[in-house]
Order: structure tokens, then C-alpha cells, then sequence
């Protein structure tokens, strides 16, 4: 038979078979009989309450076939053992029973019975050496189950040790662990103890039998670095399971686990969840997760969070994480919260994360609840695909609120690959605080991938407060477009620098896009633009559509939306250009408005090169007021084509270019039109109102020594 083990200590465990003596019944009182004595010894107490015993079989002897025993109060110092059993029930249910180092209830190889210890009622159960576990099941073939209820208490101190544990060696079958009450103490402060609180384990390599792990009641409480509240693990392929339906769970150690899936084979399509509908997680130590489903495999791994609560302590750790470790997978990963409330507090900590190495999809997901970051560079909900991925990458947010202090951000896509990184926003509320802290940012980072990196937003409440805390970024390091659609909602940045969307391409080779489009809601921003540097930084625009490669820049604004910067030297729509092969268009359609900020804000504003080119329109119904600041419209160097059929308030300042106005006749027009130099053209159409016109200079046509025109 091929045994497979989780560690050496677990195969020594399975296949101890202590045979030092048994207890029987005999004429109605408990004898103990011990192979190598002659005498029989008598255990009989006038309580009716037997003594200590010190061997095997202590609480009676296993019949043949499925049986159950059940053990009297008394106190057992070297433990409760069963081994070869053929299927037994073994039920501690008296809270006078005591035992030292271990209950064990372990299945003959090959035999098919299920071995069950209910634990639910004792005093205490004490192990003091490595990998000696509290209560332990082990079968080859069948099933192996643990459950643990009542007020009873576990403690555990030796490295590797367990407080309830279920395993499978075996290819069919299962292993289940359940805890409904009670405690469990494991592990020594401080060190790399490896104890768990509940643990089921299937050891082989292609097994179907399934690992479930449910902690519905009473409390974990572990110490040390790499402990486990509640673990679910499998070499197999079967299910894996960890779930928490209720009680607290309470880790302290570095890399300590509160809910953990774990599927460990390459090879294994194994389905891995971890799940949370319920009770309190707390872990303490540095890349301590409050709920993690993980798998080496390449099947699925969930992490889903329906209610609870999950606070995290140290750096790097996530209330649930989804991750798949294997390159070749295929799988998705997909963290998704529906309810309850994640705080975390460490640095680079995350509120929900999902990641992938493979080339599967990856989706972290927030549709209720609430989620709060306190520690620097963490996010409240981020996906993450690794080198090897062409699967999109996904975060969404569909309700709840989520709030960051410190540089951190809110909803956050990062692709390394050729997936698209995408961000969707569709309801709910997203509150930064801090230096960079944006709430939407979506990256696609590799330089040679034509991924591109969308945000979509629908609807919810955006609020940031920070320098150059954007309400959205999108952005793009290789050749794909950086873009970002708004239909609904509500965003307000408060900042200085902070751009309520921005799309930015950096690659200067790429003929790629940065666009941004905004179909409904209404977007502010509130915070100072940035002059220096040519006016070609991150500015602290409502819009701002940036492009560093020989594609184009866009932004489009229609429908009813509302775009207002408020700041000084702040533009409502901004798009910049750095080579003068790239193009650049804005167009306002609708009942759309847009509204320039003071100073030299404008409400459009084209950053553009000699030589380049661009167009700008206003539709018959559509706003653009730049009159508390430079102009309606501010165009840099390029030649650029402006045909306003709307309003247009603020007037137009064209830098140097070959520039076209067409004032058609529905338009309105009030402020100074300055062309500047170039050859220029000003058509002012029939019906066209310019009753508000107070200059009109076509500026110098340089290519004639004529003068101005």
C-alpha cells in the first residue's frame, strides 16, 4: 500500500499501535488487562468514576465491525488510544474526562470503516510534545472524522502539534474535522511552531477523498510563527474545504493562517475553499492572512468572505487571499467578499486580494461590507496575474465602503502579463486618505504586452483627500490603451495634483490610446494643478487623457455629465502629448458641462507640439465654461480644428500652429478669442452668437511678412 504523510511525525503517528493493555468490561465493572500479568488488576471507584488508565484501548474494547464506545469521566495521563480499529465511534462526553497526551482513533490499513472521535464534553486535553495532537482520526480507506463540541479545552505546545485532527492516507474516503465549542490553545510564542487549531489532511497523491475543515463554535487561540487556525489540506484531488460559521479564531505568529485552503499537488484539478460566513479572525503576525485559499494545483481557488469579521495586525497581511501558485494553470482565482467587515493595519496589507501565476482569470470582488486600511502601500481590494497570464484580471467593487489612510489605494488591477487589468466600479462608497492614495488604479506593467488597462465606472461615491490621490488611474507600460469609462456616479478629489480620472501610455513607441469617457455623473476636482514642468505633469485636472507614445489622446464627455474643477490652474478637460506624430481630440456632446478652474485653468486645455494635430467640439447643447480661469480653450502648439455648435465661455487662447475656430450657428461664444501665431482661420457662421466677444486676434501668419491678419 502506498501511505502518504504530511510529515514524518504524521506517518509514526499513523502507524503507532500501542499494546500495552486493554480495558474490558467484566460482571458490570471496568478491568484492566494486561498482556503480561497474570492477575487481573481492579479500577473500580465508589463515584462510579474509573481511575487513571495508562494503555491502550482505554475505554473498552473495539468489537468487530462498526461499534461505539464511549468514555467514562476519569483521568487518562497517558491518553486514549485506538489503533486497527474496523470502523468505531469514540465519544468523550463528561466534563470529569481528562487526558494527557493525546486521544487517537486510528483505522487498520484497508479497512473501509469510518472512525469518528466526539469529543463533545470534557475537562481538558494537554500535549506537550511535537506533533502529539489533541484529538487525531487517521484511516488508509475510509473516513476519518473529528468532532469537537461542549466546553472542553485543548492545549497543544509542541511544534507541529494539533488541537483536532482529521487524516486521509488512503485514495477514496474522506477527512473531516468539525469544532462547535470549546477551546483550542497551540504553540509557543515566538517560535516556528507549525501548531493548528482544527486541521484535515488528505496525504495521497491522487486521492479523491475530500478535506473539510469547519470551525462553527468556540475559540483558536495560536502562537508562534506559521500556525493555522482552521487548515484544509490535500495532496489529492477531491475537494478541499475550510470554512467558519461562527466562534473567534486568533493567530499571533509570523505567517499564521486564520482560515486556510490548501491544495498542494501540481497535477491536482482540485477544487480549494476557503469561506467565512461568520464569527471573529484576528491575526497579529506579518503576512498573516485572515482567510486564504490556495493552490499549487491547477484547479480553482475561492476565498469568499459572507459575514464576520477579519482584522489583521502586520505587514503584508490580507483579510482573504485567493492564489494560485502554478504557472500552468489554467484555473480562476477569485476572492469575493459579499458581507462582514475586514480591517487591516500593517503596511502592504490588502483587504481582499486574488492572484494567479498561471494564465488563468483573477477576480477580487466587494459586494458588501465594509473594508479599512490604516497601513502604507495596501489597497482595499486588489487583483494581481503574474508573468505567465493571458486571463483578465479583474476587481470589482458592487457595494459596501471602503476606506484607506495612509498611501494606499482603493480598488486596484495590476497585470504583469497579456491579461487586461480591469477595474469595475458599480456601487458603493470609496473613501482614501494620503500621499497617492487613489481609489481606482489599474495597471497593465508589462513593457512588451499589448494588455490594456480599463476602468469602468457605473455608479458609487468616490472621495479622495491626498496629494495626487486620483479619483481613477488607468495605465499602460506596454502597447496596449490605457482607458476609462464613467456613466454614473459621484467623485470628488480633494488635493493638490489629484486628476478626478487619468489615463496615462507610457511607452514612447506604442501607437496606443489614453482615453478617457465620461457618459454620466458627475466628477470634481478640488485641489491645485501643477504649472511646472511645462504643464505636462500630473496636473490635478478633473480629466486628463496623457500620452507618451504616437497614438492619441482622447477625452470625450457626453450625456448629462457634470466635469467641475474647482482648483487654481486646474482644467476641466486636459490632454497632453510628448511627440508630435501622436494626435489629441476632445469632444463635449450632450447636455454635458464642463468647468475650468481659476488661474490658469481652462475649461479644455490641448497640450500639444508644433507639427502635431488635433481636434476639438462642443455639441449644440453641451457647456464649456473656462471664464474663471485662462480661457474656454487653451491650445498649446499644435494645429488644431475647434467647431463649437454649443457654449463656449472663456473664449479660446491657441499657442503658435496652423488653428481653425468654427463658430457654427447655434453656437455662443463670450471672452477673447487670441489665435496666435500661424496660419489661422476664425468662421463665424450666421445665427452664431459672439454678442459676448470682447477681442478677436488672429495673431501672425508667420509663413507671410504681411503681419497680422
Amino acid at each position: 500500500m502506498d501511505m502518504s504523510y504530511q510529515t514524518a511525525s504524521d506517518r509514526v503517528e499513523a502507524l503507532r499501535n500501542i499494546r500495552g493493555g486493554r480495558l474490558t468490561k467484566w460482571k458490570g465493572v471496568v478491568v484492566s488487562c494486561a498482556p503480561t500479568m497474570g492477575a487481573v488488576a481492579l479500577a473500580i471507584s465508589t463515584l462510579g468514576v474509573a481511575g487513571a488508565a495508562n494503555a491502550a484501548n482505554e475505554c473498552g474494547v473495539e468489537a468487530v465491525g462498526a461499534d461505539t464506545i464511549t468514555c467514562v469521566p476519569g483521568a487518562y495521563p497517558t491518553g486514549i488510544t485506538y489503533t486497527q480499529s474496523d470502523g468505531l465511534t469514540l465519544n468523550l462526553n463528561d466534563a470529569g474526562i481528562t487526558v494527557g497526551p493525546s486521544v487517537r482513533l486510528i483505522a487498520a490499513p484497508g479497512n473501509t470503516g469510518t472512525v469518528t472521535i466526539n469529543a463533545t464534553n470534557f475537562l481538558n486535553i494537554t500535549t506537550t510534545t511535537n506533533s502529539t495532537h489533541g484529538l487525531y482520526a487517521a484511516t488508509s480507506s475510509g473516513n476519518a472524522v473529528v468532532n469537537l463540541a461542549g466546553a472542553g479545552a485543548i492545549t497543544t505546545q509542541g511544534a507541529g502539534a494539533v488541537g483536532a485532527y482529521a487524516h486521509n492516507t488512503g485514495a477514496t474516503g474522506s477527512a473531516l474535522v468539525q469544532m462547535s465549542g470549546g477551546s483550542i490553545t497551540t504553540g509557543n510564542a515566538g517560535a516556528v511552531n507549525l501548531g493548528r487549531g482544527i486541521t484535515s489532511f488528505v496525504g495521497l497523491v491522487d486521492s479523491t477523498a475530500t478535506s473539510t475543515a469547519i470551525l462553527s463554535g468556540g475559540s483558536i487561540l495560536t502562537t508562534g510563527a506559521t500556525g493555522q487556525g482552521v487548515l484544509a489540506q490535500s495532496r489529492g484531488v477531491g475537494d478541499v474545504l475550510a470554512q467558519m460559521d461562527g466562534g473567534n479564531i486568533n493567530t499571533s505568529g509570523a505567517n499564521s493562517v486564520g482560515i486556510h485552503a490548501d491544495s498542494v499537488t501540481a497535477t491536482a484539478n482540485t477544487k480549494t475553499t476557503a469561506l467565512l460566513t461568520d464569527g471573529d479572525v484576528v491575526t497579529a503576525g506579518a503576512s498573516a492572512h485572515g482567510l486564504y485559499a490556495t493552490t499549487s494545483g491547477l484547479g480553482a481557488a475561492l476565498a469568499q468572505m459572507d459575514g464576520g469579521t477579519v482584522t489583521t495586525g502586520g505587514a503584508s497581511a490580507y483579510g482573504l487571499y485567493s492564489n494560485i501558485t502554478n504557472a500552468a494553470s489554467t484555473a480562476t482565482a477569485t476572492a469575493l467578499m459579499t458581507g462582514g467587515t475586514v480591517k487591516t493595519a500593517g503596511s502592504q496589507s490588502v483587504g481582499v486580494r486574488a492572484s494567479t501565476a498561471g494564465s488563468g482569470n483573477v477576480v477580487a470582488q466587494m459586494n458588501a461590507g465594509s473594508i479599512t486600511t490604516n497601513g502604507s502601500s495596501g489597497s482595499g481590494v486588489w487583483a494581481t496575474g503574474g508573468a505567465a497570464g493571458s486571463g483578465n484580471i479583474l476587481a470589482q467593487m458592487d457595494g459596501g465602503t471602503l476606506t484607506t489612510t495612509g498611501p494606499n489605494y482603493g480598488v486596484r488591477s495590476d497585470s504583469y502579463a497579456d491579461g487586461n487589468a480591469i477595474v469595475e466600479f458599480n456601487a458603493g462608497t470609496i473613501n482614501t486618505f494620503g500621499l497617492e492614495a487613489d481609489a481606482i488604479l489599474v495597471s497593465a506593467r508589462n513593457v512588451t504586452s499589448a494588455a490594456n488597462a480599463i476602468g469602468n465606472i457605473s455608479g458609487g461615491v468616490i472621495r479622495t483627500v491626498g496629494v495626487n490621490a486620483e479619483g481613477a488611474l488607468a495605465q499602460t507600460f506596454g502597447s496596449g490603451n490605457a482607458i476609462i469609462n464613467m456613466s454614473g456616479g459621484d467623485i470628488a478629489v480633494v488635493g493638490t495634483y489629484s486628476d478626478g480620472l487619468l489615463a496615462l501610455t507610457f511607452n514612447t513607441t506604442a501607437n496606443n490610446i489614453s482615453e478617457v469617457n465620461v457618459t454620466g455623473g458627475t466628477l470634481v476636482a478640488n485641489g491645485a494643478g501643477r504649472v511646472a514642468g511645462g504643464g505636462a505633469g500630473v496636473d490635478g485636472h478633473a480629466i486628463y487623457s496623457y500620452t507618451r507614445g504616437v497614438g492619441a489622446a482622447r477625452a470625450n464627455v457626453s450625456g448629462a455629465a457634470v466635469v467641475t474643477s474647482n482648483g487654481k490652474d486646474s482644467d476641466g478637460v486636459r490632454t497632453a502629448i510628448t511627440q508630435a506624430i501622436a494626435t489629441y481630440d476632445v469632444d463635449v456632446a450632450g447636455t454635458a458641462t464642463v468647468t475650468g478652474g481659476t488661474g490658469l485653468g481652462a475649461g479644455i486645455h490641448t497640450v500639444s507640439l508644433a507639427g502635431s494635430s488635433g481636434t476639438i467640439n462642443i455639441g449644440a447643447d453641451a457647456t464649456v465654461d473656462g471664464s474663471r480661469g485662462t480661457a474656454g480653450i487653451v491650445d498649446d502648439a499644435g494645429n488644431t480644428t475647434m467647431t463649437i455648435d454649443g457654449t463656449l465661455l472663456g473664449g479660446i487662447s491657441a499657442g503658435d500652429g496652423d488653428d481653425v475656430a468654427n463658430l457654427n450657428a447655434t453656437s455662443v461664444i463670450t471672452g477673447d478669442i487670441a489665435m496666435g501665431n500661424g496660419s489661422d482661420v476664425v468662421s463665424i457662421a450666421a445665427g452664431a452668437d459672439v454678442s459676448g466677444l470682447t477681442l478677436l486676434d488672429g495673431g501672425d501668419d508667420l509663413t507671410a511678412g504681411d503681419g497680422f491678419i
